[in-house]
Parts: structure tokens; C-alpha cells; sequence
């Protein structure tokens, strides 16, 4: 494996611990990324035991180079928006939340954009230059303030995060960004706020929108701009934006995955990456409440062997423990029509587990 592995795999495959890791468990995993083959999966299997110890035990290896490729797909894709490359509007408000959460707020600004003349573009030239439009102005945002701090929000709609430095080199940021966007025939219209005292992040939000529609509306009173919107550059007629069509790559993972779920452990809610039709209609009967959802799962279909195998990860805070100490958790049960399936959970790192906030990724995969 690659050396910033080895020491982790070196603990994982010492067989003085593998009694204390064991703990009861049918098994225990650990990927890591190897030098020639990607990411792999090595498995302990405990087979013999006696006296309350493992006298013998399969170790397997296998290369999953591929499925966490799809995986991380699955999760790209829920989290951005397809057209711009930017973080979608659920990133957004999931950032609000953590946001609030943490009270980090020190020295916060939120600049609100929105794209002038789009929807002339779109009704005069087509849908390809209105998208093209929309591609520059994520581009040139993701430039100056960088791809973590930014996001789509609606149509036309742009948000960024970012901390304040200095007044002068925010000035300097939007400024260059106008450029950017004049040099294209494109304006945009821009509100910034920045955090004050007693101020609440709703408060800061809505200021900056409230701008940002101030700064629209004297725009469109100027007739010179709608006629400049109006004359944009023909070459835009001749853009083709090729899209991934996303109801074909759900139809290729779904025969291989029956469900991918990402948990927040705080809430107990659920985002769906990909689910099929009867755990979307279980979802909703719960009000997307994933502890009261699975056991309904689990009743329904599940062989009742193996409920409780999967009932155990319901500890939020035992499953938190469970995924900083092996990096990821692996269960396999068989449903009442004897199909087998494999359990994976994995920490949500994009989200964190810090102050008290945590997430995980429940991966449903058929054997």
C-alpha cells in the first residue's frame, strides 16, 4: 500500500489485537489506497475460536478501485450543480446550518450575484447561450474566490462564503470580478454584507440580498444596459453545452446498488443519493426521519436474523465511535426473499464529525 497507509495497515493486520477489535463483530475492514491497484478492501474474518479467542482467521483482499469511484460519483453529483460545477443550493443551506451551528461567524461575508439579461439570452439566442453565460460567470467566481466558497443557488442566483480580510482587498476581488465579466458583454448585479455585531446569519443574508435586488433594479431602469443585454455577441448562438444524462447513470449504479443515504447523526434526517421507490415512499411516510425509516425497512424485509445486526448502527453516537476508530463499518444480511446484500457505512468527511456535528454514508450493495 502507499506509505501514508502503511502504519494504519500494519495496526489493522496485527493479529496480538484482533481479539480486543473483534469485539464481537463478524468482521472487520479497512481500505486504503495500494500503489498499483487503487483503493482496496482487506477483510478479517474470524472462523475458529475457543476460550473466547480467534484461533483461526480468513483474511481477504480486494480491489474496489471502481465502486468507490462510483461512490464518490453518487456524492459529487448530490452536492453540485451539474451545469456550473458549483455547489448546489443544498450544499448551501447545509453550510448555513454548520454555520449556525458552530457559531463561526467572525469576520463573515456573504456576496449575493445575480446574472443580469439571462432570460432575455435564453428567449432571443437560446438556452445554450443563457447556459454558456451562466458557465462564465461560475468560472470566473471560482477564480477569484475559489471553488469551496461558492455556489448556485437558483437560476440566475449566486452565493459566496468567505472571511473577511481587508475592505479594500474585497473591493479589489468584486472589482476584478466585473471585469471579468464586462469583457464577456455580461453584468451581474452584486450585494455584500458583512457580519456585525448581534448580527444572526439570516440577517446577513438577507442583507446582502436586498442589496443585490437594489443593485438589479437599477440596472434594468437604465435602458442602455437592456439594450446591450439585448445586442450580446452572436457567437453565443453557436455554443453547445453537452449534459450527462443523469437518468442513465442512475439506471447503470442501480444494478449494482439498492440504496446510498447520507445521515446526518444530529437530526436523524436523511439525504437520498440514490434510493428505490419503496424506501422513497417509507421515507416520506417518516417525514425522512432515517432511524424510524430503516426499522420499517427492516421489518418489512429483512430476514429477522439479521435485524438486529443492522438495528445496532442506529447508535448514533456507538456508530460515530465505531467509524473514527476503523474508518468504516461492513455488515452482510439476507432479505426474506433470500437475496443477500452488504451493509457499508462510512464517515461523510466532507461534513465533519467536529463539535458534536457528524454524518455518515449508508451504502445498501447487492452480493
Amino acid at each position: 500500500c502507499k506509505d501514508e497507509y502503511l502504519d494504519i495497515m500494519l495496526q489493522f493486520v496485527d493479529l496480538s489485537t484482533v481479539d480486543q477489535r473483534i469485539d464481537g463483530r463478524t468482521l472487520l475492514t479497512r481500505e486504503f489506497v495500494g500503489k498499483y491497484h487503487g483503493w482496496t478492501r482487506m477483510t478479517l474474518i474470524p472462523m475458529e475460536f475457543k476460550d473466547n479467542q480467534i484461533k483461526k482467521l480468513v483474511i481477504t483482499s480486494e480491489i474496489i478501485d471502481s465502486e468507490k469511484n462510483e461512490l464518490m460519483n453518487l456524492i459529487y453529483k448530490s452536492t453540485t450543480d451539474e451545469l456550473t460545477r458549483l455547489y448546489n443550493r443544498r450544499s448551501y443551506e447545509e453550510e448555513l446550518d454548520f454555520i449556525i451551528e458552530t457559531g463561526d461567524m467572525k469576520n463573515l461575508i456573504i456576496i449575493a450575484m445575480d446574472l443580469n439579461g439571462l432570460k432575455t439570452i435564453n428567449d432571443t439566442i437560446g438556452h445554450e447561450a443563457g447556459d454558456e453565460m451562466l458557465i462564465y460567470m461560475a468560472d470566473t467566481i471560482k477564480r477569484v474566490f475559489g471553488m469551496n466558497n461558492s455556489y448556485r443557488t437558483g437560476g440566475d442566483e449566486f452565493v459566496v462564503f468567505d472571511n473577511l480580510k481587508s475592505l479594500e482587498e474585497l473591493r479589489e476581488d468584486c472589482k476584478f470580478m466585473e471585469e471579468r465579466f464586462e469583457e464577456a458583454s455580461y453584468h451581474s448585479s452584486i450585494g455584500i454584507s458583512v457580519m456585525g455585531s448581534g448580527m444572526s446569519i439570516n440577517e446577513l443574508v438577507k442583507s446582502a440580498e436586498e442589496m443585490m435586488y437594489k443593485a438589479k433594479s437599477e440596472y434594468y431602469s437604465n435602458d442602455s444596459n437592456n439594450r446591450r443585454v439585448r445586442n450580446l455577441n452572436r457567437k453565443l448562438e453557436d455554443t453547445l453545452l453537452k449534459k450527462k444524462d443523469t437518468d442513465v447513470f442512475l439506471r447503470i449504479i442501480s444494478s449494482r446498488f439498492m440504496g446510498v443515504y447520507v445521515v446526518d447523526h444530529e437530526s436523524d434526517t436523511v439525504r437520498s443519493i440514490y434510493e428505490p421507490d419503496y424506501f422513497k415512499e417509507i421515507l416520506k411516510k417518516y417525514d425522512y426521519h432515517f432511524s424510524a425509516s430503516l426499522r420499517e425497512y427492516l421489518k418489512e424485509y429483512v430476514s429477522v436474523d439479521d435485524c438486529k445486526k443492522i438495528e445496532q448502527y442506529l447508535d448514533y453516537e456507538k456508530l460515530r465511535n465505531c467509524l473514527i476508530k476503523e474508518d468504516s463499518e461492513e455488515v452482510g444480511f439476507r432479505k426474506k426473499d433470500g437475496e443477500e446484500l452488504i451493509l457499508r457505512i462510512y464517515p461523510a468527511k466532507e461534513y465533519g464529525c467536529d463539535n458534536g456535528r457528524c454524518s455518515s454514508v449508508w451504502v445498501f450493495e447487492k452480493v
